[in-house]
């Protein structure tokens, strides 16, 4: 079972598709030594002032994969804008440039900190849990999307892990793309703890002796 970041979802998450999603990824024995961090921040945004990631799966010998989740329960694209159930605004990125944008984001924070991530795949996905989706486009390709045919009949981590898998077939294919080294296998378990903890650190801070004496004697005067 994936180590989920938080270990419960947040109180915040409205999507029951989200809570699914946590739930099955928390609980799917093909998960184990994965690292899941739900509902990331990307405060510095690519594209935009801040963002979101749904889900970051950080999958060891695979890559990571940053997950968009729409659980809508109908969905319209008309004009180039998407429309999700009953939203009457449009959204004129999508979820695929949604899900990219914030992978490239993340990935160059951590490039930037670790540069030995250099080499580590991240790629995006898009679950729609409760509408089917079989539509093909240039914009992305047909295995970056579990719907809700595959949602309701496949074991979650077997589809994610495919995914990656999918996306270091399609690397392999392109020889000008040089920096992808499919025999490295990467990220290691230290590598997938290390972009676990720069996404998404432990911290703990005290106040300091001194201040606590400052603030006693202020506290005396009065």
């Amino acid at each position: 079972m994936a180590l989920m970041i938080p270990p419960t979802p947040h109180a915040s998450t409205s999507s029951q598709g989200e809570l699914e999603i946590f739930l099955k990824l928390r609980d799917d024995p093909g998960t184990r030594e994965w690292i899941v961090l739900h509902s990331l921040d990307v405060a510095n945004h690519s594209k935009q002032i801040s963002g979101e990631i749904d889900f970051v799966v950080i999958i060891p010998f695979k890559g990571v994969l940053c997950i968009e989740v729409k659980a809508c329960h109908s969905l319209v694209r008309t004009q180039g804008q998407w429309y999700y159930g009953t939203n009457s605004h449009p959204d004129p990125r999508g979820p695929f440039k949604q899900a990219s944008g914030a992978m490239h984001s993340i990935r160059h924070k951590l490039v930037a900190r670790y540069p030995s991530l250099s080499l580590v795949l991240f790629w995006s996905a898009v679950i729609f849990p409760y509408v089917s989706f079989d539509t093909r486009s240039e914009e992305w390709h047909a295995w970056q999307v579990i719907d809700s045919k595959l949602f309701a009949t496949c074991p979650l981590g077997g589809l994610l892990e495919g995914i990656l898998d999918q996306a270091r077939a399609f690397l392999r294919e392109r020889p000008n793309i040089l920096w992808f080294r499919p025999e490295l296998a990467e990220p290691s378990i230290p590598q997938c703890h290390s972009i676990a903890e720069v996404l998404r650190p432990d911290f703990e801070f005290f106040e300091s002796p001194k201040s606590r004496r400052r603030r006693q004697r202020e506290e005396l005067k009065y």
